[in-house]
């Protein structure tokens, strides 16, 4: 079993649109175009659904599914990637790479401090804790990683109730995303605190202790380069997380599959999606990304891109 070798040009052209979508959502953020995470998550998969936008008729690299916000989550993630590639060692073989993100919102627009953290009404502990407790069995097959939401232009200052803090370790653009295991280990250094809700001041404490940071381009490029996560086998239905089980549609052909069976398949991942708190879902089939500059549509994407 092995992952195949994205080429280098596919993953740089993805780790720098990913980047550039990332930033174009926080200006957004910031002019107060977005209201929620989720609307910051939509905005982002939606530009990453039709790279060329939608006067292109088809979502040809990214193929994206959103649910109702109100569902209570069981991987203490709201959104899942799947990137599913050839295996190098077998012929007709399929691999698959898992992300899975949780988005927070900490920064407005004026850099002040937001709640994004609260009690959970049904167990004494903060809602963030609880999602890093849910997350951390699954950290095995998945890279896990918090999406902290900047919506503040100038990271120079950021305004905190009773003081600033100067020169905070956000990221200059995009969002600033933070790993599982380096989350989960402030959390548990956080002892007992671990179940008050958390603070801009933990947030940012936290953000200054991690060896690293990363943009969401920097943790799909490593990805791809097989530097995060560990290649899963999967059938022709889904792929399993433990004992959670992920439908995927077809590796071979998703955009023209029949359509009875890309209903068939949908249904499940509706079904999926409810069942496990996801409001979103991500599909990368890298055999569409090999194609980066082999046909008309994608030289024109790399045009762009590189125009940027």
């Amino acid at each position: 079993m092995a992952w195949k070798p994205v080429p280098k040009a596919v993953v740089l052209a993805v780790r720098k649109y990913i980047k550039y979508v990332d930033s174009r959502c926080r200006k957004d953020l910031n002019e107060r175009l977005l209201v929620s995470e989720r609307d910051y998550v939509s905005r982002f998969i939606t530009h990453l659904t039709y790279p060329l936008g939608p006067l292109y008729n088809k979502a040809f690299i990214w193929s994206c599914r959103t649910l109702p916000g109100n569902l209570e989550q069981s991987l203490g993630t709201d959104a899942i990637i799947i990137i599913a590639n050839s295996d190098d060692e077998d012929e007709g073989a399929v691999l698959y790479k898992v992300g899975l993100f949780e988005s927070k919102w900490p920064l407005d627009h004026e850099g002040k401090a937001r709640r994004f953290d609260s009690i959970l009404s049904s167990k004494p502990i903060s809602r963030y804790s609880n999602q890093l407790d849910l997350q951390r069995p699954f950290h095995r097959y998945a890279t896990i990683w918090s999406a902290f939401l900047n919506g503040y232009k100038d990271d120079s200052t950021v305004i905190l109730p009773g003081g600033k803090i100067k020169k905070p370790q956000y990221r200059r653009k995009g969002s600033t995303c933070v790993l599982h295991d380096e989350a989960y280990d402030y959390m548990v250094k956080r002892g007992a605190k671990s179940h008050h809700k958390w603070l801009i001041k933990d947030l940012d404490d936290m953000i200054k202790q991690v060896k690293k940071t990363y943009s969401f381009g920097k943790i799909i490029s490593d990805m791809l380069k097989c530097k995060m996560g560990d290649p899963i086998k999967g059938n022709e239905e889904y792929i399993g997380l433990g004992e959670v089980k992920v439908p995927i549609p077809s590796f071979i052909n998703y955009n023209q599959n029949e359509s009875n069976d890309r209903s068939s398949f949908l249904v499940d991942l509706d079904k999926f999606m409810n069942d496990y708190g996801f409001t979103h879902y991500i599909y990368i089939n890298l055999k569409d990304l090999s194609e980066l500059g082999t046909n008309n549509y994608f030289s024109n994407f790399k045009k762009k891109l590189f125009d940027l």
